[in-house]
C-alpha cells in the first residue's frame, strides 16, 4: 500500500544561509548515517533515534521503553495533512503563540501491508484511537510482542483514513516518491494552520477544533 508521511523540514529549518541541493543531501546522510541499508534517508530518519523510547519522544502506538523505533504513515496524502496539523498546532494552541511559518517535507512509500496487525475491527479500538488519551494503544504495544506493524483508523482525519505505524523499515521499499516542500502556518488569532506549497499556494486550512 502507499504511504503519505510529513516530516519536520530539520536541513531547510536550519539553513539561513541558503544549503545547496547537494549540501542538503549530505545533511540528511548524516543525520541518517546510523541506519544501515539503501533507504531513503527520508524514510531511516524516524528509524534513527535513540532506543529506547525515552519519556519525551513516546507516541501512539510508541510506547516509553520500547525497544522499536516507529515509521508513521498514511494511506491518504491528507491524512497525513491532518495528523501532522495537529502535531504542528498542539504546542502553539495553548499558548501566546506567535504566528509562525515551518518548512516540511511531504513524500510517499511502498508498505507492504500484509506485514501489519489490522486493528480497524479489533474491539478495544475506541480506546486506542481516544484524541487525548494513547495508554491503551500504547499498553497494547508493549502486551504484544514481536509486531511488525499496525495499522488502524486515524483519529485526527475526519473521515478516519487508515494509518500505519511500522517498526521494521525492511517492510517499506527502498525509494521515497512524490518529494515535496511544503509549508505549514500557524494563524494564532484562529487557531488555525494553513498547509501551503513551493508557490505559496493554499492546499489546506484546518482548525485545532478538528483534530484536538
Amino acid at each position: 500500500m502507499d504511504l503519505h508521511q510529513i516530516t519536520w523540514n530539520k536541513a531547510e529549518a536550519n539553513n539561513p544561509y541558503g544549503l545547496t541541493d547537494e549540501e542538503i543531501e549530505e545533511f540528511w546522510d548524516d543525520v541518517t548515517s546510523t541506519v544501515p541499508g539503501n533507504h531513503h534517508p527520508l524514510i531511516k530518519r524516524p528509524f534513527s533515534w535513540k532506543l529506547p523510547i525515552p519519556g519525551n519522544y513516546f507516541a501512539r502506538f510508541k510506547p516509553v521503553g520500547h525497544n522499536a523505533n516507529v515509521f508513521f504513515g498514511s494511506e491518504l496524502f491528507e491524512g497525513s495533512v491532518y495528523e501532522m496539523a495537529y502535531h504542528f498546532m498542539k504546542s502553539r494552541a495553548h499558548a501566546d503563540f506567535p504566528d509562525t511559518a515551518v518548512p516540511y517535507i511531504g513524500f510517499r512509500v511502498e508498505y507492504d501491508e500484509a506485514q501489519a496487525m489490522n486493528l480497524r475491527t479489533h474491539p478495544d479500538i475506541a480506546q486506542f484511537m481516544d484524541k487525548n488519551n494513547s495508554t491503551a494503544a500504547n499498553n497494547f504495544i508493549k502486551q504484544t510482542p514481536g509486531l511488525r506493524g499496525v495499522l488502524y483508523p486515524s483519529c485526527r482525519h475526519p473521515n478516519n483514513v487508515t494509518n500505519a505505524a511500522i517498526y521494521q523499515i525492511h517492510d517499506i521499499q527502498e525509494q521515497a516518491h512524490d518529494i515535496q516542500a511544503l509549508t505549514f502556518r500557524y494563524n494564532t488569532t484562529n487557531k488555525r494552520c494553513f498547509l501551503l506549497d513551493t508557490n505559496e499556494a493554499e492546499l489546506f486550512s484546518i482548525d485545532w477544533a478538528t483534530v484536538s
